[in-house]
Formats: structure tokens, sequence, C-alpha cells
């Protein structure tokens, strides 16, 4: 995951080259490439966060699929963010449009602006996601997780580790299956919390009281 303030921090070349999963401020976008099985042209989802995480709300995302970048290349000499209006408008021609609404709660995004919590009696994984976005969860660790494979899980020590706390918020926005969630020790300064997934992945993470 890469957060940049803009999309014209980056030039074609940098997006066409690029799969990782990225958010541009100014734009309140999310972008991500796929390249298809035994097909070289690339799918490009550009997902509209204006309304993500807006309870009862839906949110818009674009499908863009053909020879992005043989067109894009050799058509347009303007900054990425003008190309990506022309896009939207299905201005551009030899690719293939698809928009499609997803439900907002399972659409994670950085900037969403997220009110602190009280700490609950019963915590709950959206008391999770939210403590990580108004900034009171303040670090986390896995402290294991198992997978099919047991070598390569003593290999690498359980998986255990620090957390990117925003990817996993954004883990378990969109992806909330399984995940429960439990109070493992409290004091007056920090809540230590379980967020466990079935169980084979287990982590922990401190809500700090007075963030």
């Amino acid at each position: 995951m890469r957060i940049l303030e803009t999309i014209d921090e980056m030039t074609f070349d940098d997006l066409a080259n690029c799969y990782d999963d990225l958010y541009f401020r100014r734009e309140n976008i999310a972008w991500r490439q796929y390249r298809l099985r035994g097909d070289d042209q690339p799918e490009i989802y550009v997902t509209d966060l204006s309304e993500a995480l807006k309870p009862g709300r839906e949110v818009t995302q674009y499908i863009f699929q053909g020879p992005m970048w043989d067109v894009l290349f050799w058509t347009y000499d303007e900054p990425v963010s003008a190309v990506l209006q022309r896009l939207y408008r299905q201005e551009v021609r030899g690719i293939d449009y698809r928009v499609r609404a997803l439900p907002s709660m399972r659409v994670f995004s950085p900037f969403a602006e997220v009110k602190r919590i009280t700490p609950p009696q019963k915590w709950t994984l959206p008391h999770v996601w939210k403590a990580i976005l108004s900034g009171q969860i303040t670090r986390g660790r896995t402290s294991l997780r198992l997978t099919d494979d047991y070598a390569l899980d003593n290999a690498m020590n359980f998986w255990r580790g620090d957390l990117d706390l925003l990817q996993f918020a954004r883990d378990i926005i969109e992806r909330p299956s399984g995940w429960w969630v439990r109070v493992e020790e409290e004091t007056e300064r920090h809540i230590l919390i379980g967020v466990n997934c079935h169980h084979f992945d287990y982590k922990k993470l401190v809500f700090n009281k007075s963030a």
C-alpha cells in the first residue's frame, strides 16, 4: 500500500509498472492494476473513495481494460489526472469500460475522517478499525500465524512481527469474515486487544486511552 498526495506525482510509465495498491489524497481514489493470466492487457480498478466508510452509501468503482498504456503513452501529453478524467468520461478509444457499485462499509479509505471511539463494553471489528483510523490504536503485532506449510511457518518464526496498522485496518474492513475480538488486558492507560482470525491468525493491538 502506498499513499500519495496526487496521481500527478506518477508518470504513465510509473503506473504501467506498478501493481501496488495506490491511494491518492487529492483525487480521493484508490488505484490497482491487474493483468489476467494469458492476457497481456491490463485491467485497472479505480475506486472513488468519497463515500467510503459512510453508512448506507455506495462507492463507485471504475474498471478499465485494454491496451491502456499503448494508447495513453502515444495519445496524450497531459497530466495523468487530466487523462483520468477522460477515462471517467469514456473518451479514450480502444478501452473497455465498466462501472460498479460497492457497499461503502466494505471499502477502505486512509482518508476517511473517523471519530474517536469510547472504549466499549464489548469490542467488535468496527470498533477496532475505527480506533486504528482515529489514531487511538497506536501499535500492533502478529503473535502467531499458521499456514498449511508448517516448515515455512517455523522458518518464518510463525510470522511474528509488527503490524502495518493501516494495512490491517484495510484487511478487516474489506475481508471481515472469520475475525473475532477480545480484551486481553486493561490498565489505566491502555487496553490490549486480541484480534484473531478463526484459530490460525492472532494479532495483539494496543488501544491508548489518552491518544
